[in-house]
């Protein structure tokens, strides 16, 4: 009889060990598991991030490889150049003065209205801000007559100015331009004899100090 109680304990004791075990092997499989679907999970995050970043460089590198074939044809030469971290403020700023600066030519000519304030604002000789480029006294007509207050500002001069704050730039480092018909004389001869001329598009000529 004590031989037969000996054998049961023995049995009860072996199956409470293997049902202790087995329930340790499938906590261990679950976490391991939940650890495989965390894994799983933050591998599809990055990957999603990582295709998400090489959409946004193609685009930009579309844009640069657009814009590159357009200034082969004018003659232009584009470089891109690090974004621009502009306030909302002084984006509204730039996309009204190029409205009134350049709404009459096409988008290149308004991105290069738009470099040429970015580059003033990288420029010793100039203010820092775009506000203050932009507002600093008798450099933009449109500013001194009021036209730059009633402009209507397109989709095609925010497109510009975007593309410009973004790093395109097709200025060869223009911080000056004027339209020769419709300058002043006295204006004429300044950039004539003071600035080193780079080149015309559309109805402006662009200079370098």
């Amino acid at each position: 009889m004590r031989l037969a109680e000996k054998i049961l304990t023995t049995l009860v004791g072996a199956c409470i060990f293997l049902s202790l075990t087995g329930a340790s092997h499938r906590k261990n499989a679950e976490a391991e598991t939940i650890a495989a679907v965390k894994i799983e999970n933050a591998d599809s995050y990055m990957l999603n991030e990582i295709l998400q970043q090489q959409n946004r460089e193609n685009e930009i590198l579309n844009d640069v490889h657009i814009i590159k074939k357009a200034k082969a044809i004018d003659g232009l030469k584009v470089n891109y150049r690090q974004h621009f971290n502009i306030s909302g403020k002084d984006r509204e700023i730039m996309y009204r003065i190029v409205e009134a600066e350049a709404g009459g030519e096409n988008i290149n000519g308004r991105m290069l209205v738009a470099n040429v304030i970015l580059n003033r604002c990288l420029n010793d000789s100039f203010p820092d801000t775009v506000k203050d480029v932009v507002f600093e006294k008798s450099q933009f007509s449109p500013v001194s007559d009021g036209r730059y207050y009633s402009v209507n500002v397109s989709k095609t001069t925010k497109k510009a100015v975007d593309k410009a704050v973004s790093g395109i730039d097709n200025s060869s480092g223009a911080v000056y331009f004027m339209c020769r018909r419709l300058a002043d004389n006295s204006n004429v001869c300044w950039f004539d004899n003071s600035l080193d001329y780079l080149f015309k598009y559309g109805c402006h000529e662009f200079y370098k100090d």
